[in-house]
Protein backbone atom coordinates (compact mmCIF):
# COMPACT_ATOMS: atom_id res chain seq x y z
CA UNK A 1 0.00 0.00 0.00
CA UNK A 2 1.11 3.52 -0.79
CA UNK A 3 1.30 6.30 1.50
CA UNK A 4 -0.45 9.58 1.43
CA UNK A 5 2.14 12.73 0.36
CA UNK A 6 1.41 15.69 1.82
CA UNK A 7 2.70 18.64 -1.45
CA UNK A 8 3.70 22.73 -1.05
CA UNK A 9 1.07 24.31 -2.76
CA UNK A 10 0.38 27.17 -4.85
CA UNK A 11 -3.44 28.06 -5.24
CA UNK A 12 -4.22 30.21 -8.66
CA UNK A 13 -6.93 32.93 -8.53
CA UNK A 14 -9.66 33.56 -11.37
CA UNK A 15 -8.25 36.02 -14.05
CA UNK A 16 -5.91 35.83 -16.83
CA UNK A 17 -3.42 38.14 -14.94
CA UNK A 18 -3.84 35.97 -12.06
CA UNK A 19 -1.66 32.74 -13.28
CA UNK A 20 1.36 31.94 -11.34
CA UNK A 21 4.02 29.32 -12.63
CA UNK A 22 7.07 27.07 -11.09
CA UNK A 23 10.51 26.19 -12.25
CA UNK A 24 13.14 23.50 -11.77
CA UNK A 25 10.97 20.25 -12.29
CA UNK A 26 9.58 19.42 -9.02
CA UNK A 27 6.84 16.91 -8.57
CA UNK A 28 6.39 18.27 -4.90
CA UNK A 29 4.88 21.63 -5.60
CA UNK A 30 1.65 21.60 -7.14
CA UNK A 31 -0.26 24.49 -8.31
CA UNK A 32 -3.94 24.63 -8.22
CA UNK A 33 -7.57 26.19 -8.79
CA UNK A 34 -10.83 25.12 -8.16
CA UNK A 35 -14.76 26.41 -8.94
CA UNK A 36 -13.60 26.00 -12.86
CA UNK A 37 -17.76 26.11 -13.79
CA UNK A 38 -17.87 27.82 -17.09
CA UNK A 39 -13.88 28.99 -16.92
CA UNK A 40 -11.26 27.13 -17.73
CA UNK A 41 -7.97 26.46 -16.25
CA UNK A 42 -5.00 26.46 -18.47
CA UNK A 43 -1.69 24.31 -17.59
CA UNK A 44 1.28 24.68 -18.98
CA UNK A 45 4.70 22.46 -18.85
CA UNK A 46 7.90 23.15 -21.24
CA UNK A 47 10.46 20.48 -20.17
CA UNK A 48 11.32 22.98 -17.02
CA UNK A 49 8.55 25.96 -16.32
CA UNK A 50 5.00 24.65 -15.10
CA UNK A 51 2.61 27.18 -15.21
CA UNK A 52 -1.50 27.88 -14.51
CA UNK A 53 -4.00 30.68 -15.55
CA UNK A 54 -7.56 30.50 -14.03
CA UNK A 55 -9.58 32.24 -17.42
CA UNK A 56 -12.79 33.13 -17.32
CA UNK A 57 -12.94 35.12 -20.78
CA UNK A 58 -10.56 34.62 -23.70
CA UNK A 59 -11.27 38.50 -24.38
CA UNK A 60 -10.38 41.40 -22.58
CA UNK A 61 -13.20 41.35 -19.93
CA UNK A 62 -14.28 39.52 -16.95
CA UNK A 63 -11.17 39.76 -13.74
CA UNK A 64 -8.75 41.99 -14.69
CA UNK A 65 -10.11 42.81 -18.46
CA UNK A 66 -7.11 41.44 -19.79
CA UNK A 67 -7.41 39.03 -22.52
CA UNK A 68 -6.14 35.50 -22.59
CA UNK A 69 -3.00 35.95 -24.84
CA UNK A 70 -1.84 38.96 -22.81
CA UNK A 71 -2.24 36.91 -19.72
CA UNK A 72 -0.59 34.18 -21.10
CA UNK A 73 2.27 36.42 -22.65
CA UNK A 74 2.60 38.38 -19.12
CA UNK A 75 3.28 35.30 -17.20
CA UNK A 76 5.64 33.80 -19.66
CA UNK A 77 7.50 35.99 -21.71
CA UNK A 78 7.47 34.79 -25.99
CA UNK A 79 5.39 32.04 -25.32
CA UNK A 80 3.70 30.94 -28.23
CA UNK A 81 7.14 31.68 -30.57
CA UNK A 82 9.06 27.94 -30.52
CA UNK A 83 8.59 27.87 -27.21
CA UNK A 84 7.92 23.77 -26.67
CA UNK A 85 4.83 24.51 -24.20
CA UNK A 86 2.24 21.37 -23.84
CA UNK A 87 -1.19 22.81 -22.58
CA UNK A 88 -3.83 21.03 -21.43
CA UNK A 89 -7.10 22.45 -20.56
CA UNK A 90 -9.20 21.82 -17.93
CA UNK A 91 -13.10 23.19 -17.47
CA UNK A 92 -16.18 24.73 -18.82
CA UNK A 93 -16.13 26.21 -22.44
CA UNK A 94 -12.29 24.00 -23.80
CA UNK A 95 -13.12 23.88 -26.94
CA UNK A 96 -13.43 27.27 -27.40
CA UNK A 97 -10.33 28.16 -25.50
CA UNK A 98 -8.28 25.50 -27.60
CA UNK A 99 -9.62 27.23 -30.70
CA UNK A 100 -8.77 30.62 -29.42
CA UNK A 101 -5.15 29.44 -28.04
CA UNK A 102 -4.38 27.46 -31.56
CA UNK A 103 -4.69 30.87 -33.42
CA UNK A 104 -2.85 33.10 -30.73
CA UNK A 105 0.12 30.11 -29.76
CA UNK A 106 0.41 28.58 -32.91
CA UNK A 107 3.55 26.79 -31.82
CA UNK A 108 1.96 25.30 -28.31
CA UNK A 109 0.39 21.70 -28.34
CA UNK A 110 -2.99 21.42 -27.06
CA UNK A 111 -4.88 19.14 -25.13
CA UNK A 112 -8.67 19.14 -23.89
CA UNK A 113 -8.72 17.52 -20.17
CA UNK A 114 -12.18 17.70 -20.38
CA UNK A 115 -15.04 18.90 -17.96
CA UNK A 116 -13.63 19.35 -13.89
CA UNK A 117 -14.05 21.92 -11.47
CA UNK A 118 -10.59 21.71 -10.61
CA UNK A 119 -7.04 21.58 -12.00
CA UNK A 120 -3.53 21.11 -10.36
CA UNK A 121 0.08 20.61 -12.47
CA UNK A 122 3.17 19.75 -10.49
CA UNK A 123 6.40 20.90 -10.82
CA UNK A 124 7.19 18.42 -13.41
CA UNK A 125 4.17 19.20 -15.58
CA UNK A 126 1.77 16.51 -14.30
CA UNK A 127 -2.09 17.38 -14.87
CA UNK A 128 -4.97 16.06 -12.87
CA UNK A 129 -8.37 17.43 -12.73
CA UNK A 130 -8.87 15.91 -8.98
CA UNK A 131 -6.54 15.48 -5.96
CA UNK A 132 -7.93 11.71 -6.36
CA UNK A 133 -6.38 11.48 -9.82
CA UNK A 134 -2.87 13.72 -9.07
CA UNK A 135 -2.55 11.36 -6.03
CA UNK A 136 -2.77 8.30 -8.92
CA UNK A 137 -0.25 10.19 -10.68
CA UNK A 138 1.81 10.17 -8.28
CA UNK A 139 1.79 6.70 -7.12
CA UNK A 140 0.14 7.87 -3.79
CA UNK A 141 -2.49 6.78 -1.46
CA UNK A 142 -3.90 10.53 -1.16
CA UNK A 143 -2.10 14.11 -1.09
CA UNK A 144 -3.10 16.81 0.82
CA UNK A 145 -1.49 20.51 0.18
CA UNK A 146 0.00 22.59 2.25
Amino acid sequence: MTQPLALSGLEVAQGNLNGNYLTGNEWSTVLWTSDLGPCVAICGYNGDTAFLIHSDSTRASGIGATDLASGLQALIPGIGVDSGYALTLIGGSTAGTAAYLREHLAEAEIVDGGWADSAYITGDGRVAPTKRKLAEALGAESITIV
